[in-house]
């Protein structure tokens, strides 16, 4: 019961700083993911926050034929292995964000 509620504090906290950024950053479109005949999925990003010592927190958006994805990955710059999804939702699971999104990711948060 307690990891629920603080599973759903980290997503309401995600989406509260998401909606923020919004207002103050716009999204960057990272890769648009090529899928069978005229279809896709776009993957877009904006960085929402930073905690100090190399992490950055973005907000990562994705919509297409695979379904919708949202999510916040903490970006660790120092240590790109130790970065983590630290809420996410939607249709599509974070084992199925390609590579190449990540990639993008990485690139905005750490640049």
């Amino acid at each position: 019961m307690i990891k629920t509620i603080h599973y759903a504090f980290i997503l309401l906290l995600g989406f509260c700083s998401a909606a923020f950024a919004q207002q103050s950053e716009e999204f960057h479109l990272l890769y648009v993911q090529d899928m069978e005949g005229v279809y896709f999925q776009n993957w877009s990003a904006v960085k929402i926050g930073s905690r100090g010592g190399g992490v950055v927190d973005v907000y990562v958006v994705g919509d297409g034929k695979m379904g919708d994805f949202f999510g916040v990955l903490a970006v660790n710059c120092r240590q790109p292995e130790s970065s983590d999804w630290i809420a996410h939702g939607g249709y599509v699971t974070v084992d199925r964000v390609p590579a190449e999104a990540i990639s993008g990711v990485r690139n905005l948060a750490c640049d």
